[in-house]
């Protein structure tokens, strides 16, 4: 029987190749170097990044035991200088960066922007990429789920505390003191697929119908309409860029 450790990598690994393209075709041309991801889970991003050639410096931090594990025991073509920490304790706050990746953490942050301006100030450009959980389809999910259940949207196995938009994450940057280059919006076909190989049932036939339908109207739409994932490539704002934006709050355990 596969183990839940096991079952975790093996989801991880599936999205790792579109989370990798995200980084890859966002980051095309500024000449990247070093590359460090925040919160690399397993590894499987790193290791498609260094497959892909994306940079030539790689590091990673993860302050999950069990996950840091498992990036510990991943295949890399390259070394790969891997820290079981937070990016304050790693000490990779300490140094420059040509690129910093943060995909599928701020979900689960308190504040992200505070999280997003430490970024900036270390990196010429940070990749970030979130679940949109933000769109209308997602909030009738979480509200039908709710009646269903009792349980809210943050007490769920994915730990996720926060919901995004796109709109949330341009909010994000621009509080943070960046400002937003490129964007890329997509669906998770191949996550749907491994979705709809591991259901059964009703729970199937759903999983088969999102796919259907994504191909139909394109993933794009697909990701604003119903579900997706969105990645931007962020950059410090421009210098005598002053403006004042509002702090983008979001969920707090605080908050009622």
């Amino acid at each position: 029987m596969t183990s839940p450790a096991q079952l975790e990598a093996d989801w991880l690994s599936v999205g790792a190749p579109e989370k990798a393209i995200s980084v890859e075709r966002l980051t095309d041309g500024p000449g990247i170097v070093s590359l460090l991801e925040v919160g690399c889970g397993t590894g499987a991003i790193l290791a498609e990044l260094a497959r892909r050639h994306v940079g030539h410096e790689y590091a990673g931090c993860e302050p999950s035991p069990a996950l840091f594990e498992q990036a510990r025991s991943q295949t890399y073509e390259v070394d790969v200088d891997l820290r079981f920490a937070t990016f304050e304790e790693s000490r990779f706050a300490d140094r420059r960066w040509d690129v910093i990746v943060l995909r599928h953490v701020l979900e689960h942050v308190i504040d992200p922007a505070a999280l997003v301006a430490r970024l900036l100030g270390s990196a010429r450009y940070v990749v970030i990429e979130v679940p949109l959980e933000g769109t209308w389809a997602a909030g009738i999910r979480g509200r039908l789920g709710r009646a269903v259940t009792g349980r809210a949207r943050t007490d769920s196995a994915a730990g996720h505390i926060q919901f995004f938009s796109a709109e949330d994450v341009r909010r994000i940057v621009a509080w943070s003191g960046g400002r937003v280059v490129r964007s890329r919006t997509y669906f998770p076909f191949a996550a749907y697929r491994r979705l709809k190989r591991d259901a059964t049932g009703w729970r199937r036939f759903y999983y088969g119908l999102a796919i259907a339908v994504g191909r139909v109207i394109g993933s794009r739409p697909m990701s604003h309409v119903y579900y997706g994932h969105f990645a931007v490539l962020a950059t410090p704002r421009l210098p005598g860029d002053e403006r004042v934006v509002p702090h983008p709050l979001f969920w707090h355990p605080d908050k009622p």
